[in-house]
């Protein structure tokens, strides 16, 4: 007689004995799950090169900066482009240092208003990741390694004259070029940031010089220093031109922006668009300004942000909804830069809405994404 037996299927709910355990973050100001994304992601990029433009356009006064208070949340204050991308400089260099990666800055042309002009400096701890990649030479090993205080000193700087990105990204290929070989057959790739606000000096030249780019093992991100549309609309046919796409990004608020015409109930946290700066690439990122994410996406976002195994919430939304409330709580508050306020990094009420859409939810979503088309 044939007796059925059980087949053991994995359970909806996570297991504590089999969750991974989020080891101690080194990156201050970072929630548990997303410290953990950004230190095993620097372990694919061998090495991280910023092209920080530099010239006289970057003096403009529509900059923001997001100045830290006591409390924890921050003040936005005016500011020119360059200030704002020193700021976000800063960031990465406290990064780097922190997870021990090798980091290079490129300005298109030395800096002016410093002790000594400097324009390539490379930012690495000793025997980190990205010292034994033989990338060291032309001017970033002469001036040799600098420190945070070097890097502060030169992007307080002044910004001058024009935008020869062409030649800065012809300077990054001939140094990947070498380690090529070795870099693809161990599955590495190098980061290369374009932090600009305009359009470089010979468009066709550049375009050129970013196909021969692209052929090498790099990952190439444009952080847009402006908001200025045609600014924007050059990068998006740049973008159509090339093989391989590039990933853009805007600044914290632009991004944050773009974000909430879909996904409302996520706070675009600093630490999280630092992260991306970094080049922390993940799929949901590109979609998060897309569309409403699906549940079984809203579930994996927020552990990978929160660094915790959640239940599915088309599977048992009270359940999902229970372990999410105590992994925000032991996350702590965010600041949120389109309310000003600290938040959650995930509102409960919103996501609630999010993943049951009434009809009266749609016209709200609607509304809200008329008034931001509107400017309102």
């Amino acid at each position: 007689m044939h007796i059925p037996v059980g087949v053991p299927v994995p359970s909806i709910y996570p297991s504590l004995d089999e969750a991974p355990k989020v080891k101690s973050s080194k990156l201050v100001g970072f929630p548990p799950g997303l410290s953990q994304a950004v230190e095993q992601a620097s372990k694919e990029f061998q090495a991280r090169f910023w092209i920080c433009d530099n010239s006289g356009s970057m003096q403009s006064h529509d900059g923001t900066r997001m100045i830290p208070r006591e409390d924890g949340s921050m003040a936005a204050i005016s500011s020119t482009r360059w200030a704002e991308l020193g700021d976000t400089v800063m960031r990465i260099g406290e990064v780097a240092l922190a997870l021990r990666c090798r980091t290079d800055f490129h300005l298109l042309t030395p800096i002016q208003g410093t002790a000594r002009p400097r324009q390539f400096l490379t930012l690495e701890e000793g025997g980190g990741i990205g010292s034994s990649l033989g990338l060291s030479g032309l001017k970033s090993a002469s001036e040799g390694r600098c420190s945070l205080a070097d890097l502060r000193e030169v992007m307080d700087g002044t910004p001058y004259y024009s935008t020869p990105l062409t030649e800065a990204v012809q300077t990054i290929s001939r140094l990947i070029e070498p380690s090529a070989s070795a870099l693809r057959s161990r599955g590495q790739r190098v980061l290369v940031v374009v932090a600009t606000d305009g359009r470089p000096d010979n468009p066709h030249t550049f375009v050129h010089a970013m196909r021969e780019l692209q052929r090498l093992p790099v990952l190439v991100v444009v952080r847009l220093c402006t908001s200025d549309s045609s600014v924007v609309d050059y990068w998006s046919s740049v973008d159509k031109e090339l093989e391989a796409p590039l990933d853009a990004l805007d600044d914290l608020v632009g991004e944050a922006r773009e974000i909430r015409r879909f996904n409302r109930w996520l706070t675009y946290g600093h630490s999280l668009h630092t992260a991306r700066e970094f080049g922390l690439v993940h799929h949901l990122f590109d979609r998060l300004d897309e569309g409403p994410l699906l549940p079984s996406q809203v579930k994996e976002l927020c552990e990978l942000i929160l660094g915790c195994r959640l239940p599915e919430p088309q599977v048992d939304k009270a359940a999902f909804f229970r372990a999410l409330t105590a992994a925000l709580q032991d996350a702590g508050e965010v600041f949120d830069p389109l309310s000003r306020r600290m938040k959650p990094w995930v509102d409960l009420d919103a996501l609630e809405a999010h993943l049951n859409p009434s009809c009266a939810n749609v016209v709200s979503q609607l509304c809200r994404e008329l008034a931001y088309t509107l400017g309102v």
